[in-house]
């Protein structure tokens, strides 16, 4: 049986993305923006529910009306509020364990990194228009955390807009580690072979 031969740090392709520090410049301020979101998601929450159960009359109409959640077309606002969270809660963990232990491979964090900068460019942007066009007035407090979730989104889609410039770096810098090693010729030169 044949010994398998484990690259050393310095070979592996995650050495391209430890050069640009991409951990310290975008994962751990998109993990601190995500508590920041969670808290924002809670509290949300928690005052939905406190203004809905303290509603003086009829009129007063609570962003997400918790006793007819199942039944009712509230459950949409609550998918907006937990989804993206949720799953970035989940993602940003892996992808520093990854990156800690040298398997981050540069087109493993590129396409990561546009696909969750898709989702929370879909969420920043359809959020504001659900929350439109559900037709009712809600109160300041409410408003005023919709927009902290939204501002703090944006926030979080520049910064994997950012993350995946450094990614598209890192593997160009890889291919191009690659065709070194392998002894290729340049970028402009076209060998043929036979």
């Amino acid at each position: 049986m044949a010994a398998v031969k484990v690259p050393g740090s310095e070979q592996r392709p995650c050495r391209y993305l430890k050069a640009l520090n991409i951990r310290k410049r975008f994962l751990l301020p998109i993990a601190a923006l995500c508590a920041l979101l969670w808290v924002f998601v809670i509290a949300a929450s928690i005052f939905s529910a406190v203004y809905e159960k303290n509603a003086s009359s009829h009129d007063d109409y609570p962003p997400i009306r918790w006793i007819h959640t199942l039944k009712d077309c509230d459950a949409g606002q609550i998918v907006w509020l937990f989804i993206p969270v949720a799953i970035e809660t989940f993602h940003i963990p892996i992808q520093s364990w990854l990156y800690t232990r040298n398997m981050l491979h540069p087109i493993t964090a590129l396409v990561l990194s546009f696909c969750f900068m898709g989702l929370w460019l879909s969420f920043s942007v359809l959020a504001p228009l659900i929350d439109a066009c559900v037709e009712q007035i809600f109160p300041d407090a409410w408003y005023g955390l919709f927009w902290a979730r939204q501002v703090t989104g944006y926030l979080i889609t520049l910064l994997y807009l950012a993350y995946f410039g450094f990614s598209c770096v890192a593997v160009h810098r890889w291919r191009c580690g690659r065709k070194a090693a392998d002894g290729e010729l340049s970028d402009g030169d076209i060998e043929l072979k036979a």
